[in-house]
C-alpha cells in the first residue's frame, strides 16, 4: 500500500475524500460541500489525492478477490461433500425384501386420505421443529432482557442443544423397546409446551436442561409416515411430509420474530414456540385419524 505524507495532503482536504462522485479527470479528486465542482488544490495534494484514491481502489479490489475466492472454495468444498454423499448412496443402498418395486412396476396414485395423514405428519414434524428453533433463537434475548450477560444466556440455552445429543437416541431406543411411539410424541410435545411455559415467567439454567430432555422423544414423528401409509407409497409420503416440514419451518420462526416486534419483548416468541409444541398433539390426531391404516 502507497502511503501519502501528510505534508502532502493537509487534514481539511482529507476529511473531504468521502464527499461525492467524480468523474474524468477529476475522479480521483474530493469535492466541495456542494458536491458539485473540484477544490482548488495545487499540483502536489492533487498527487497526493490521486495516490491515496489510488491505494483505497487496490485495497478493494484485494478484499473481494480474497472474499470471492473464500466463497468459492466453500462452494467446491459444499459440491464435494454432497457428491461424496451421492455416491455412498449409490453404492450402498440396494432395496431388499417386499419393498423392492421392480423397475417395471408402476405405482398406483395415493389417494387424497392417504396424501392429507403425510401431509399432516409433516406439519407436525414442522412444528415442533419450529418450537426448537424459536427456543434457541429467543431465550438469550429473553435472558438478555432479564439482565443475564449475552455469554451466560448464550451458554445457558446451548444446555438443551447438548441434552439432546443424549436424549434423542435415549429416547428413540426406549420408544422402540416399548412399541409405543405415538405416547413419546405426544409426551415430548405437552412436556416442550409446559417447559417453554415456564421459561417465560421464570428462565432457569435447569429449563433448557428440561426441555432438552423433553424432546427426546420426538425424533419418532420422522417414522410416521412409514406407519402411515403402505410401503409403496413411502416415497410420495415423503415428499408431501417434507413439503409441509420445509413450509411450517419457513414461517414459524418468523411468525415468533412478529410477535416480538409487536409485544417489544421476547417472551412473546417464547410463547408463540409453546404453541408449536402444543399442537402436536392435535396434529399427530388428525394425522392417525386419516390414514387408512388406523
Amino acid at each position: 500500500m502507497t502511503l501519502v505524507p501528510r505534508s502532502i495532503v493537509s487534514p481539511p482536504i482529507q476529511a473531504n475524500y468521502s464527499r461525492g462522485r467524480l468523474h474524468g479527470d477529476n475522479a480521483c479528486l474530493p469535492r466541495n460541500e456542494v458536491g458539485q465542482t473540484p477544490l482548488h488544490l495545487s499540483d502536489a495534494e492533487k498527487v497526493g489525492a490521486k495516490s491515496l484514491q489510488q491505494s483505497l481502489l487496490d485495497c478493494d479490489r484485494r478484499d473481494g478477490a480474497l472474499a470471492a475466492l473464500r466463497l468459492e472454495d466453500g462452494d467446491v468444498r459444499g459440491s464435494a461433500f454432497c457428491m461424496a454423499a451421492w455416491i455412498g448412496v449409490a453404492i450402498l443402498y440396494s432395496a431388499r425384501g417386499n419393498n423392492a418395486v421392480s423397475s417395471g412396476a408402476t405405482t398406483p396414485a395415493m389417494s387424497l386420505r392417504e396424501s392429507g395423514s403425510c401431509f399432516l405428519a409433516g406439519t407436525l414434524w414442522g412444528s415442533f421443529n419450529a418450537g426448537l428453533v424459536i427456543f434457541y433463537s429467543f431465550t438469550p434475548q429473553l435472558l438478555s432482557e432479564l439482565g443475564w450477560q449475552a455469554v451466560e444466556a448464550a451458554s445457558v440455552t446451548s444446555l438443551g442443544l447438548w441434552v439432546t445429543i443424549a436424549s434423542l437416541p435415549l429416547g428413540g431406543w426406549i420408544l422402540d423397546a416399548s412399541r409405543r411411539p405415538d405416547t413419546g410424541i405426544v409426551v415430548s410435545c405437552f412436556a416442550a409446551s409446559a417447559v417453554m411455559i415456564a421459561l417465560s415467567e421464570a428462565p432457569t439454567s435447569m429449563l433448557s436442561v428440561a426441555l432438552g430432555l423433553a424432546i427426546g422423544f420426538g425424533g419418532a414423528i420422522m417414522g410416521l409416515p412409514s406407519r402411515l401409509v403402505a410401503p409403496k407409497y413411502r416415497v410420495p409420503g415423503y415428499a408431501l411430509f417434507y413439503t409441509a416440514y420445509y413450509g411450517v419451518m419457513a414461517v414459524g420462526p418468523g411468525l415468533a420474530g412478529e410477535a416480538q416486534q409487536i409485544w417489544g419483548t421476547a417472551t412473546a416468541s417464547i410463547l408463540v414456540g409453546s404453541a408449536f409444541f402444543l399442537i402436536g398433539a392435535p396434529l399427530l390426531a388428525m394425522a392417525k385419524a386419516t390414514s387408512s391404516r388406523f
